[in-house]
């Protein structure tokens, strides 16, 4: 299974930064690419595996080590390409809508 992460940039010329504004649509991101085993995600909601790619990215990997998906997805991210995940930025997976790191848990967004 793909699943995009988006990492938004902020525009400080057009006075927009993510993690105060949230996402906006057409947002200069960098995007990393993984592809999920199917095995690895077998059953897990959009949601879950949101979820996991915030672990992932965030936690240190004591943490990361014991959550078996974000684990997964800590090992197949591409060293140097990513950074923690915040308010703003995006996690599109193949087959489900794409979601919006918000202050409080995930927001689904309209554009795919």
């Amino acid at each position: 299974m793909k699943v995009t992460i988006g990492f938004t940039w902020t525009d400080r010329a057009n006075d927009y930064i993510p993690t105060m504004d949230g996402y906006r649509p057409g947002a200069e991101q960098e995007e990393v690419v993984i592809e999920l085993p199917d095995a690895a995600v077998q059953g897990a909601s959009a949601r879950v595996i949101a979820e996991a790619v915030f672990v992932a990215t965030n936690a240190p990997l004591e943490v990361v080590e014991t959550h078996p998906l974000a684990r997964v997805i800590w090992y197949l991210l591409p060293f140097g390409r990513w950074r923690a995940l915040s308010i703003g930025d995006t996690v599109a997976i193949e087959g489900f809508s794409k979601l919006e790191c918000a202050r409080l848990g995930w927001k689904a967004l309209l554009e795919v």
